[in-house]
């Protein structure tokens, strides 16, 4: 199974978008460091107007990491299928 993965760095914060499909046991998670970065994620559905159907809960969970100081951080994404870890971690270091 492959997932794509997107970073961009959006004026001081950085944004990293993953597909979700919660009814299919698609996830994903940033591990991160909370001394370096403030996080928040959000849902965004592919078709809104079948958000409360059966299977029209497939989106894209974007994640905002903002640093809160200068240095060097590391991070890693997991992409998860029913509970199980499924795809390569991606550990990135970033100067901030």
């Amino acid at each position: 199974m492959r997932f794509k993965l997107k970073i961009v760095l959006h004026g001081k914060s950085l944004r990293i978008r993953l597909k979700e499909h919660g009814s299919v046991g698609i996830w994903s998670e940033v591990n991160y460091d909370s001394t370096r970065f403030d996080m928040q994620s959000d849902f965004k559905y592919n078709r809104l107007e079948k958000s409360g159907c059966p299977g029209g809960d497939d989106g894209k969970r974007i994640y905002v990491l903002t640093p809160l100081r200068r240095g060097f951080a590391i991070f890693s994404i997991n992409h998860i299928f029913r509970g199980t870890i499924v795809d390569k971690h991606y550990y990135i270091t970033l100067t901030i």
